[in-house]
């Protein structure tokens, strides 16, 4: 899919939201737009990040410091724990 296939496929979702979740997506939107709110992990992918670094942890090419420093350098504005 290519940028204008996405593009017309994220318009075609927003047209369908009702006003209620619309108001609650363009808020959203317009925060990470802004570089005011930082993306934040839901649940479900913490724990799966969790998961995958807890397993095989002796086989690992890099610890988990390694990979939180180099998360953190390649995106700023996640949170981590």
């Amino acid at each position: 899919m290519d940028i204008t296939e996405k593009i017309n496929e994220l318009i075609k979702r927003i047209s369908t939201l009702d006003d209620r979740r619309f108001e609650k997506i363009y808020n959203e939107m317009i925060d990470i737009l802004q570089n005011r709110k930082p993306y934040q992990l839901t649940n479900e992918e913490s724990f799966a990040i969790d998961q995958a670094l807890e397993n095989n942890e002796s086989e690992r090419k890099l610890s988990k410091q390694q990979i939180i420093a180099e998360s953190r350098a390649k995106y700023p504005n996640l949170i981590f724990k």
